[in-house]
């Protein structure tokens, strides 16, 4: 294994993806290489967390569900 030249999808730079970064990737399972550059991995990080710095689960918002999602509510027949 050698270091690798990619191009960023984002901006269009070089970067390099290094052995470690490759041995890293292949410790976790993961099947693809990076796409983007670090800077460009943190610009969409930050942009999905809305720049204040909390990720909130990156899901969305939180969902109510289980059994306390109703509470309060009359309970509706099934007939």
């Amino acid at each position: 294994m050698q270091d690798r030249p990619l191009i960023c999808k984002d901006c269009g730079r070089e970067f390099i993806f290094t052995v470690r970064e490759q041995e890293f990737f292949k410790e976790k399972g993961f099947g693809n290489d990076p796409v983007r550059c670090s800077d460009c991995r943190k610009a969409k990080k930050q942009a999905q967390r809305g720049n204040d710095g909390h990720s909130g689960g990156g899901y969305g918002a939180p969902r109510n569900s289980g059994p306390s999602s109703n509470y309060g509510q009359p309970r509706r027949s099934r007939y």
